[in-house]
This record gives structure tokens, sequence and C-alpha cells, in this order.
């Protein structure tokens, strides 16, 4: 135990001491809460399990536009309810009924309607609580379980979202003057409920339309990196990583088994992120940073890697006073850019070792595809290697993965057999990806459900409005065709509308910021995530309108004309 002003001066003499092996670099220790520790962006290594503070303010951005549509969709059709009371209000008025109580009712109502839903949200959260827990890394250290001072939290958060839910039209229609209000006219001021009203529908529409292009394209990514050819074999090829026995009589052992057609050893699985560079000289006073990766006898072969030019027959012929080494075309590239008195196939690894290029590899994604391609230095040592790769070939792999585990336990018995596939491996590598893919589809799904939902009311309030009119166009000769066009060019123009302003900005977010933060080596935002989104958008406008004006048309004119 010490105060702080003790553990801080013995930090900064631990810094300063650190600083006489490393010179050239600023070495600064701080001390750390550890109930501060997690979550923390940077802090490597940091204790326990938990997203950093970038991931978890743009998710919580991205449930703010979920609950914005949901907000506005209340609102738009608190405005349309609010219309055929019109005369309510304005009778209210005339009798002394005056603005602040007009607002609170409809304040009251929302909040009534919001602590409604409230719990029903609560009985879904129940539901759902293992469904979602499911799809989420780590969630055994989650706290998902029902607390009071939860409980508290939520009804206040339903009661602030039932109050700006409900202001709006409480604002509004306390404005309205009496004598228009019992003629039905609605206009307070300059602004008028229909204008109103689409403006509400142009940006829920657009928001549900900017989810639909995420979730499209972040499907089209997830199917690329489980389809793309990573440029090296990780189909039946077991890895079994090294512990301490010998690791050069372990491959001679397990290269007798008859279904094991090629071995070889690397320090680092292909496919599987690195977090250590080391820096390597180009010249005597420069330094570049790579991806050093340890390989076996025949590994470019076995995971059949494309060299681009050389060959690897010379990497065993290395001495000690120069080693061969492959490299490949970014680190040809990064070191062709320092000075030109150089050779630039020599240069000294940051052990001291003098190095030869004797071969450039075609550039690979050696790691995830979240990760750009690095520089990268394969040298030959089986000492050096951390995992024996094997390439099979069998008919029936329990019984081949039992004979192989025999195989290991005669050479060591005190080392246990931890055998995974190469394809196994990088799966569990992209399951952050899986994670993120799944969490934002159901959230892109919640949004696009929610705007529907509006879609749908303001379909069903403007056909009911128009039910005495449509009567009439029918009893006129109108055809079911006209009667559908008539009631979908308006919802058409503001859906096209909608289209146009959410595209650029979901073209924008998506392929300058999301996937680059997802997984920045994937395809990209197409044309036809884009082109498939809008026409889904639309086949859904066009399926309510159809379904509602069909209702209404197919109905008794003299019956619609007869209702009030």
């Amino acid at each position: 135990e010490t105060n702080g002003e003790t553990l801080k001066g013995a930090l900064s003499q631990a810094s300063a001491k650190a600083m006489e092996y490393h010179p050239y670099k600023t070495i600064q220790l701080e001390s750390v809460v550890l109930d501060e520790a997690v979550p923390r962006w940077n802090i490597s290594n940091a204790l326990g399990i938990g997203w950093d503070y970038p991931s978890m303010l743009f998710f919580l951005f991205i449930g703010l536009l979920i609950l914005l549509p949901a907000i506005f969709n209340y609102t738009n059709l608190s405005i349309a309810r609010a219309i055929k009371r019109s005369k309510e209000i304005g009778i209210r008025k005339v009798v002394g009924a005056a603005k602040h109580q007009v607002k609170m009712q409809f304040i009251v109502e929302t909040v009534v309607m919001m602590m409604l839903a409230l719990a029903g949200s609560f009985i879904l959260f129940v539901y759902l609580q293992q469904q979602f827990l499911d799809v989420v890394a780590a969630a055994e250290v989650l706290e998902t379980s029902i607390r009071p001072s939860l409980v508290i939290v939520f009804v206040l958060f339903g009661l602030i979202i039932g109050v700006l839910s409900g202001i709006f039209p409480a604002v509004y229609f306390s404005k309205l003057n009496p004598v228009h209000s019992l003629k039905g006219g609605m206009r307070s001021g300059k602004l008028s409920v229909s204008g109103i009203k689409k403006g509400l529908f142009v940006f829920q529409v657009g928001l549900s339309l900017f989810f639909i292009i995420g979730v499209a394209t972040i499907a089209r990514q997830y199917q690329h990196v489980f389809n793309k050819n990573h440029g090296f074999e990780y189909a039946q090829v077991l890895t079994i990583p090294f512990n301490a026995q010998n690791k050069q009589v372990a491959m001679q052992e397990l290269e007798k088994h008859p279904d094991v057609q090629a071995i070889t050893s690397s320090s680092s699985l292909p496919g599987i992120n690195m977090f250590d560079d080391v820096l390597v000289t180009p010249n005597d006073k420069d330094t570049l940073p790579v991806r050093e990766v340890f390989i076996g006898e025949g590994f470019v072969k076995n995971m059949k890697m494309q060299l681009e030019w050389g060959n690897t027959d010379d990497l065993q012929l290395s001495t000690q006073n120069e080693e061969h080494v492959l490299v490949n075309e970014k680190f040809f590239k990064s070191i062709r850019v320092f000075e030109r008195g150089f050779d630039t196939l020599r240069f000294t690894m940051a052990d001291g070792r003098h190095a030869r290029i004797i071969g450039v590899l075609k550039d690979i994604n050696y790691e995830t595809l979240s990760k750009k391609i690095s520089p990268m230095v394969f040298r030959q040592s089986v000492d050096n290697s951390q995992y024996a790769l094997l390439s099979l070939q069998s008919t029936d792999l329990p019984k081949t993965l039992t004979e192989l585990e025999q195989i290991w336990q005669n050479i060591d018995q005190n080392v246990p057999f931890e055998a995974s596939f190469l394809d196994t491996e990088i799966q569990r590598a992209y399951q952050f990806l899986t994670t993120q893919i799944k969490f934002f589809s159901y959230l892109g799904g919640l949004a696009v459900t929610i705007a529907c939902l509006g879609l749908l009311g303001m379909v069903a309030y403007t056909t009911e409005n128009r039910t005495k009119e449509i009567a009439i166009r029918k009893i006129l000769g109108t055809t079911m065709t006209g009667l559908y066009l008539l009631l979908a060019k308006d919802f058409i123009k503001l859906i096209g509308l909608s289209a146009l302003l959410a595209v650029p900005l979901a073209y924008f977010f998506y392929e300058k910021i999301f996937l680059y933060m997802l997984i920045s080596q994937g395809l990209g935002l197409g044309v036809w995530e884009i082109v498939g989104s809008v026409l889904f958008l639309f086949s859904l406008g066009f399926a309510f309108i159809y379904w509602q004006t069909s209702k209404v048309a197919q109905a008794n004119p003299a019956t619609n004309l007869r209702t009030e």
C-alpha cells in the first residue's frame, strides 16, 4: 500500500530507467484504477472483457437513430389522430380550456401510451433476453438482470420519451384558433399540418432506407469474408501448437502417418491477426515496421502461396553472415522508398542479422480482412515456430485424429494434444464480425419494422380520410387501377424524396466510416445494395397502398357515402 504521490514517483523512475534501453522512444508509465480499466480504448490486454468507448458510442448512436423514427412515427400518427379531434379542441377552447390544459391532455395521453409500451417491452425483454445474449461475444460477463434501479431508470426514460413524442402535437394544437378548428382548418401560424406530416414521413422513410442499405451491405461483406480466396490453403489443414517437446522430432513422427500429405510449421497461423511489429533497417539510419513470421521447410508450397519473383530453394542455404528471407510485395514496395544508393534486396533484421531477399510473395490477406496488408518477412526456422501445420487427406477424420493424438502422446505424454483445423481458427478470428453483423442486423430490422408500421399507419389514415372521395370516383366509373394510382402518387413522391436524401448519406456513412472500421479490406458499398434497397422500399410502399386501397375500393360505395 502506498499513497498516490509515492506511486507516481516510482513510476517516473521506472519510465526513466526504461528509456535508457530505448533512447529513441518516449516511455511514460501511469497508474489506472482497476474499475476504470475496462472499457479503455488506449490500453492493451485490459482486465476483463469489454467494448472500447468508440464501439459503445457507435452502437449508442445507432440505437438513437432507431429511437428517433419511433418517436416521429408516434408524433405523425398523433397528428393524424388529432386532426379528427380538431372540433373537440375548438369546443374545449370555446368553453374555457386554457392552452396549458390542451397541452397537458396530449402529453398525458402520450405518457400513458409510453408506460403501456414500456410494460410490453419488459415482457419482450424477458422473452428475448437469452436470444440476445447468444449472439453477443463473452455474454457471460454482462449483467442483464432486472433490478429496481434499472426499472426506475427505464420508467424515467419512458417519461422523457413520452414528453418528447407528445410535446409537438400538444404545442401545435394548443395554438389553433378555435373558430378555425370548428370549421376544420388546421393551420397554426405559418406551419400546416400537412407539411409537418410530410416532413416527418420523409425523415422516417429515409432513415428506414438508410438501415436497409446497411443490412444489405454488411450481409455482402459477410459473404465475401467466408467465400474469399485468402491466397493460401486452409481446407483440411490441421494445426497443432508446440509446447516443450522437440519440434523436429514431433514433425518427423507426425509425418509418418499415411494421411499426412505434407507437414510444415509457422510462428503464427495465416488468416489470424498478428499484434506485434518488428523494426528492420533498410539502410544505416531508417527503420521499417514489418510483420515477422518464422516458417518451416515447404511452408510456401504446402500452403499454396504464390511467388511473384525468386524461389524458396535457397532458404535452407542461410549462413551466419547472411540470412535468406522471403518478403511480400508490400515489403518490397515499402523498402524501395528509401535511398537509391542502397541495395534494396538487403536489409538488417531487428535482431541484428543481415538478410537478403531471395523471393517475393504475392500480397495476400495473411491477417483478417479487418487489417490492412502490412510489409512481411518470412524467415525459415522450425525452432522459432509455434505451430505444426499438417495437410491431411483422409476418408475418416475422427480415426485420423485419434491416431495422430496417439503419436503425439508417444512423443511426450505431458504435452496435451490440442489440434484444430485452420478453417475453424479463421472462423473464430471473424467472430467479432459475425457478432457485429448480427447485432446491426437486429437493430436494422427493428428500425425497418418501425418505419413500415409508420408507413402502413399513414397509408391507412390517408385512405380512410378519402373513403367518400373513393366511393364517388368509383360510382363515376374510375377503375381499380385509377384509384390505386390516385392514392399511390403522393406517397411515391415522398418515398422518392426520402431516397434522394438517404442514399448520399448512407453512401458516405457506410463507405467512408462504418465499413472502414468494421472490415477495411471488404468489398465496400456496391451499386446493387443501393438499387435493391430502394426497390425493396418502393415495393413495401406499393404493397401497403394496394392493400388499403383494395379494402376501401371493394366496399359498397353507398355504405361509404352514408358513413360520417
